[in-house]
């Protein structure tokens, strides 16, 4: 998440904003203002809770306990859901989204869970965040199958909808190796085509414009998140540089002509944010 302004967050990660009456503030700002900017565009809007880390895995090395962790899912989703009601209205359709992260960084690959162990860790967080009134929730920057699938199966049991955004590189692939058409299927193919819809996370929009191809998986993506970052060599080092706004909302507006169906998508433009009105191009025609 880009805050338009800037505010200290400590490593646990955005949940803990809401701890405090200030944090809050601003967190509520930023929403405020996608809120109303996507009002005067006639869009529909999916409130993120700041939910991607606070899960026991990951808020785990700072030793903060379950009970503490309940209450940090259970504020977001009560703060996104008191935004929900302010603004939802038969023209402006608002849902809240409850963002469950990676039992792990998202990067690590040395160690995937089985489809049996996923089911069993994020079923705890996907309880907490149902149970306190979110709409869905998505698997966010989720990086192999099996961790995906499990997590499709918890949702399930908890019958609430689920969406999975798969994190893919500059070659289209998972961190796995796999491709974003195997993930998709697989995931389909074990759980009954569960998901509602999936969503892809990555640096560029080309990552996933380059892997695009005709047929039923390709169908099935709603949704992307990209980020502004193209790579560039120099001194024998390769690094990340943010790309330009218009070239960045053209190669955004190319990768939407290839998904038809995509009507939800956001992103990134290295540390400085990106305006709301590059996506404006975007929201025309698919509200």
């Amino acid at each position: 998440m880009m805050l338009a302004q800037r505010f200290e967050v400590s490593e646990p990660g955005f949940h803990t904003l809401l701890s405090t009456g200030e944090g809050e503030r601003v967190l509520r700002a930023h929403f405020t203002a996608q809120l109303e900017h996507a009002a005067g565009l006639g869009a529909g809007f999916i409130i993120d809770t700041p939910t991607w880390r606070a899960q026991r895995a990951l808020a785990g090395v700072q030793a903060i306990s379950p009970s503490v962790l309940r209450e940090a899912n259970e504020r977001a989703a009560a703060f996104a859901s008191r935004l929900r009601d302010d603004h939802d209205c038969a023209w402006m359709p608002v849902f809240v989204n409850g963002v469950v992260g990676p039992c792990d960084t998202g990067c690590a690959t040395e160690y995937w869970p089985s489809v049996f162990e996923a089911e069993a860790y994020h079923t705890e967080q996907i309880h907490w965040l149902a149970y306190a009134g979110v709409d869905l929730v998505t698997a966010m920057a989720f990086t192999n199958v099996p961790e995906a699938v499990g997590f499709v199966r918890a949702s399930q049991r908890i019958r609430i909808p689920a969406v999975v955004s798969f994190a893919i590189g500059e070659d289209g692939r998972l961190p796995s190796g796999q491709t974003l058409e195997g993930a998709i299927d697989q995931v389909d193919a074990h759980t009954g085509a569960a998901p509602i819809y999936f969503m892809v996370n990555c640096l560029h929009p080309s990552h996933v414009a380059d892997v695009l191809k005709t047929g039923a998986w390709s169908l099935r993506l709603g949704g992307v998140c990209c980020g502004g970052l193209r790579r560039r060599k120099g001194h024998g080092e390769t690094c990340c540089e943010a790309q330009g706004l218009g070239a960045f909302a053209e190669d955004y507006k190319t990768l939407m002509a290839r998904l038809p169906l995509a009507n939800v998508f956001g992103g990134w433009r290295g540390a400085g944010g990106l305006p709301l009105h590059a996506f404006d191009f975007g929201v025309s025609g698919r509200c």
